[in-house]
């Protein structure tokens, strides 16, 4: 049996709107369960947003509140790097990798290296990111 609906997006607030709901049911004009119907939020999430303002622990809050930046992807136009051929091997010398690595390069220059090939791991590695 399917619990509410999963065909929907699924939505996303500015931390800058985060943080006025939680201002708006902060000062105490309505109950919190009416302020989140106003903004069709579950009650319990916006509970846990005046949690987390006053924690101030989250990076969203710190977003909000001017005390952080969010983080700006480059925007750049793909280009593809030049090859050049320089030798052309046959193919029964061409010989395999004893241990792959698969590497993993994020935009804050981070870069991730596995030394075995697993394509589950990889698998499981990629639903995470996305």
């Amino acid at each position: 049996m399917k619990r509410g609906n999963q065909n929907k997006p699924r939505r996303t607030f500015t931390p800058e709107h985060k943080l006025d709901i939680v201002k708006e049911a902060n000062a105490n004009k309505a109950s919190v369960s009416t302020i989140a119907r106003k903004y069709d939020v579950n009650a319990n999430q916006l509970f846990r947003w005046m949690r987390e303002v006053e924690h101030n622990k989250m990076r969203w809050v710190r977003i909000a509140t001017g005390q952080e930046t969010p983080m700006k992807l480059p925007l750049q136009t793909p280009t593809f790097l030049p090859v050049t051929v320089s030798q052309q091997i046959p193919v029964q010398q061409v010989q395999p990798a004893t241990s792959p690595i698969v590497t993993l390069e994020f935009a804050n220059g981070h870069r991730l290296q596995f030394h075995q090939d697993n394509p589950e791991l990889l698998k499981q590695l990629v639903a995470v990111m996305l």
